[in-house]
């Protein structure tokens, strides 16, 4: 009996602390709004704690869209915490459905009265998610996002967040890692206080990209910031001063044996197909000055781009390979490789097999029948032979389903 109650004690202890790390968030979705014009419908999902953009499908047109987030640090425990909040004063969502399905993913699906138009944009802070739909006299499917502090005026990447404040060991821990300044910013989240340790600002969201790429070794959870504190929104345009001189965009020198050793560790991860891990490694190196394994790190992140389905991406770092080395050994495969998706984006723009279209079921099919009859007859004079050699009525049917999507291919 005393081994029971030990277990019970340790059930409901572990319940109650579930309970209250899910009150941290209280609900995923804490309201949703919307507002009719002539021309669109704008809608406003705001999250109770911040959620990372990932993806969403349909991509433009569909009567259900789901949109694909990654948690932030916090919004702690989510269980109890998807349910969708009251939606009479909104008339084009019939429901609202929030699933986490995996640690790291959380998604949202929306289910709309009718088949819709749409186009949409996570807010800066992460906090929220603007939808337009739009009507057939709409002029556009463009939507701008202005926050309640104006629009985004600069970049930084968030490494931690913590209840805690950050000390000056770990800011200038930070700074050594990353190459870049570091400082701590502070937002409320209901009645409680969260402090973010960053790196920045930076000027351009491209400099803030690659230094995010190359940070994520250290600092996995690390994420993009954009205009959300005034250190990024000062005013006078000129940010605070740094904790320690760097010029963003830059990364800490490495050592040959160092640069050795990331190479091989990126290749190996990118054998085993982990994408993920080889990008910030390969990024790493291309920001070091010229080194023997530049031109492989840079032909590497180029197909691990593509293989990542980062097209765009692939595409670039194919375009800087000829750049910087236009008789590399590679040289020859890197242009192959950059025809083939130039190729592949114009059979898209074209209707190709990549087309919007073709990320729907399809089902056709047909069916014919023929009848057939051979007969033989022979007649000589000694005598007459009639043979019946098929007398059949042949009925054949097909039928096929396709559906192309993003991952799998079915038929």
């Amino acid at each position: 009996m005393t081994r029971r109650s030990a277990w019970a004690a340790l059930v409901v202890l572990s319940c109650l602390g579930t309970a209250a790390h899910a009150q941290l968030v209280g609900r995923l979705i804490d309201a949703v709004d919307a507002s009719e014009r002539a021309d669109h419908v704008d809608i406003s999902l705001l999250f109770g704690c911040g959620l990372r953009y990932i993806s969403h499908t349909p991509a433009s047109e569909g009567n259900t869209l789901r949109l694909r987030f990654t948690p932030l640090p916090d919004c702690g425990n989510l269980n109890g915490s998807l349910s969708s909040p009251p939606l009479d004063a909104v008339k084009a969502i019939r429901s609202i459905e929030g699933e986490q399905i995996a640690l790291g993913e959380v998604d949202i699906t929306l289910h709309f009265a009718a088949n819709e138009r749409y186009v949409l944009a996570p807010t800066a802070d992460s906090h929220g998610m603007r939808i337009r739909l739009l009507r057939p006299d709409s002029n556009g499917a463009r939507i701008t996002v202005f926050e309640k502090n104006g629009p985004p005026a600069g970049y930084a990447i968030n490494l931690e967040v913590s209840q805690q404040t950050f000390d000056d060991e770990a800011i200038k821990r930070a700074t050594q890692r990353t190459g870049n300044p570091a400082y701590v910013a502070e937002f409320r989240l209901a009645d409680q206080t969260w402090y973010r340790l960053r790196i920045g600002p930076f000027d351009t969201e491209s400099n803030a990209r690659k230094v995010l790429l190359a940070v994520r070794g250290d600092y996995p959870k690390a994420w993009l910031a954009i205009g959300d504190d005034e250190r990024l929104t000062a005013e006078s345009g000129e940010s605070a001063t740094p904790v320690a001189a760097a010029r963003p965009g830059t990364a800490p020198s490495m050592t040959p044996e160092d640069i050795e050793a990331t190479f091989r560790k990126a290749k190996a991860a990118f054998s085993r197909k982990d994408y993920p891990a080889a990008t910030p490694l390969l990024t790493r190196l291309l920001e070091q000055p010229e080194h023997p394994r530049r031109a492989e790190a840079q032909e590497l992140l180029g197909l691990t781009r593509e293989r990542s389905r980062q097209i765009a991406h692939a595409k670039a770092e194919y375009e800087e390979y000829l750049r910087r080395y236009p008789d590399g050994p590679a040289a020859a495969r890197v242009r192959e490789r950059l025809r083939a998706l130039l190729l592949a984006a114009a059979r898209s723009i074209n209707g190709g097999s990549s087309s919007e279209e073709d990320k729907t079921w399809k089902v056709y099919g047909g069916a014919a029948q023929t009848y057939r009859r051979d007969t033989l007859q022979l007649d000589n004079t000694a005598q007459s032979l009639n043979l019946t050699s098929q007398n059949t009525l042949i009925t054949d049917v097909h039928f096929f389903t396709r559906r192309r999507g993003e991952r799998i291919n079915f038929s």
